[in-house]
């Protein structure tokens, strides 16, 4: 498949399929073959202007979180937050803004996750996935009240 939209010099596809294998293999949790995919994935979007350029820079955070490569995971997303702001893709944006919230909450530093997490929140309600948002809060350890929730809506 690969080889046939190399041949056809189709660059979204290639992006899009470099993606996909890199998401296998991060599954797998062979997370050097993943960051080499995505790697790739992300230099042909940028080259090109893809879409998945938001995308594979929230699997790359992803991954290098789980390698506990903090810095790394940190500069991905934030580098995610600010495009994904930028172009109004508050679903990717809620991926990226609970990375950094586990990349600090990893590193013990809880009151610097805080913003991340309530960020985080607010924009799964704002794509009307509130109960997306409770999990994720759950998950990670927090106890959520009504009180909390519509302190979070309102600001």
């Amino acid at each position: 498949c690969l080889q046939i939209q190399i041949e056809r010099g189709d660059n979204e596809e290639i992006a899009s399929t470099l993606w996909s294998l890199a998401d296998v293999y991060h599954g797998w949790e062979k997370y050097n073959e993943a960051i080499e995919f995505y790697s790739q994935s992300l230099q042909l979007s940028r080259e090109i202007g893809s879409e998945n350029i938001t995308k594979t820079l929230t699997s790359l955070s992803g991954v290098h979180l789980q390698r506990r490569e903090y810095n790394k995971a940190s500069q991905y997303a934030k580098e995610a937050i600010e495009i994904t702001s930028n172009l109004g893709d508050t679903s990717t944006k809620a991926i990226a803004l609970l990375t950094m919230a586990s990349v600090h909450r990893d590193q013990g530093q809880i009151q610097e996750a805080m913003p991340f997490y309530k960020e985080a929140f607010k924009a799964y309600a704002e794509i009307g996935q509130i109960q997306k948002g409770l999990e994720m809060l759950e998950e990670a350890g927090f106890s959520v009240t009504l009180k909390a929730l519509s302190t979070a809506k309102s600001d």
